[in-house]
């Protein structure tokens, strides 16, 4: 299937706006796995909007010793190419800002509409 997106795309709402506080060495889950849902994700991204550094990491546990990357303050990430989870770990402490976009696209082409047949 070929999907064209439109600049400006329809039929998208958001996840709650709700930051993730993570304490100081305490692994926090930022975004839960999503492996499992049946809802289309447009778009994920993860924000470090406070004012320590975050390790990050992808389908497991993020400490100081193993982690994916690292996030300055202020900075972005964008996750919508997994669904896997996104754990955090701040030696100091931050706020994450998250952002989850998904897309109602109850079209005949979506594999997740099931109350439709192919012709």
């Amino acid at each position: 299937m070929i999907r064209t997106i439109n600049v400006a795309e329809r039929n998208i709402y958001a996840n709650g706006a709700s930051p993730v506080t993570l304490a100081a060495n305490t692994t926090t889950d930022i975004i839960p796995t999503q492996t499992n849902t049946r809802e289309e994700i447009a778009y994920r991204y993860i924000q470090n909007v406070g004012s320590n550094n975050l390790y990050y990491a992808f389908g497991q546990t993020a400490n100081s010793v193993n982690y994916h990357g690292i996030l300055l303050p202020n900075q972005q990430l964008d996750c919508s190419n997994h669904r896997l989870n996104v754990s955090g770990l701040s030696t100091g402490g931050t706020t994450c800002a998250v952002t989850i976009l998904y897309r109602n696209d109850m079209g005949r082409n979506n594999i997740y509409n099931t109350s439709l047949t192919a012709p």
